[in-house]
């Protein structure tokens, strides 16, 4: 009994770990030729028909991605993250409004300048994802870039 409980138990964390890694993360800073600024490229590569949505969505939809950024000393943040990626636009059955999201890449742009090299770039994303049966809770991954 007890070990059919704890397979059960192993199956379900297995799982659960499994579906908190359908959205993997990366960033990059790419500085500009001829001046001290450049972007940081921030991508989401999502597994089989998992999504994530815009920053830009309705009041009682989905959690939108959300940046946030820790601005320090040796860099300075131009405007806000664009949306890079051309996004879907449909109605969700399960929200029952217009989404706009991404399902397997989304790239996001934040401008820099004043960059200092060597300077590290620090913040974070929170996102929601979901995909035709279920959603997972907002997750938050912290990033630190160097420029």
């Amino acid at each position: 009994m007890k070990k059919a409980f704890l397979f059960s138990c192993l199956l379900f964390l297995s799982f659960l770990c499994q579906a908190q890694n359908q959205v993997n993360w990366t960033y990059e800073f790419k500085k500009s030729e001829s001046s001290d600024s450049g972007s940081l490229i921030i991508k989401a590569q999502m597994e089989g028909n998992w999504a994530i949505y815009s920053q830009h969505t309705e009041e009682g939809g989905p959690i939108p991605t959300i940046f946030d950024f820790h601005e320090k000393e040796g860099y300075k943040l131009i405007g806000e993250v664009k949306e890079i990626s051309e996004p879907i636009k449909s109605f969700s059955e399960m929200f029952e409004i217009d989404v706009i999201k991404y399902k397997h890449e989304a790239i996001f742009e934040q401008k820099v300048q004043n960059v200092r090299k060597g300077a590290i770039i620090i913040g974070s994303v929170t996102f929601m994802t979901c995909n035709d049966e279920k959603c997972l809770p907002p997750k938050e991954i912290r990033f630190e870039v160097k420029t």
